[in-house]
């Protein structure tokens, strides 16, 4: 689909701006499965965390692509809109934006 104009870039780019913030307040508001419980034990392996990387010193490909915006704002935008799809979206009825509605509606009922 082709955009025309930079007014209809702003507004789609407003638009999925606000569908993030309506995702991220639904997974405050809603439990996040938990991992484990009593009796169960989670094993964790720490090779695969690469916590030693500072993303803030790094001149990876992010910073190379968008050198306005934080590597470590953009990584966590991405997250926070993973974990609501897997979380939520993945598990309704009617998919991701079946569930975007629903969270849409709760957030701003009429």
């Amino acid at each position: 689909m082709a955009i025309e104009g930079t007014a209809s870039r702003k507004v789609l780019v407003k638009f999925a701006r606000k569908c993030r913030e309506v995702e991220w307040e639904a997974l405050l508001r809603h439990l996040i499965p938990q991992l484990g419980g009593p009796g169960v034990i989670i094993q964790i392996d720490e090779s695969n965390t690469k916590g030693d990387v500072d993303l803030e010193e790094s001149d990876g490909f992010l910073g190379f692509l968008i050198p306005s915006m934080n590597p470590l704002d953009l990584i966590c935008k991405y997250l926070k809109e993973f974990m609501w799809r897997r979380w939520h979206g993945e598990p309704h009825p009617n998919g991701s934006f079946g569930r975007l509605m629903q969270d849409i509606a709760e957030q701003y009922p009429l």
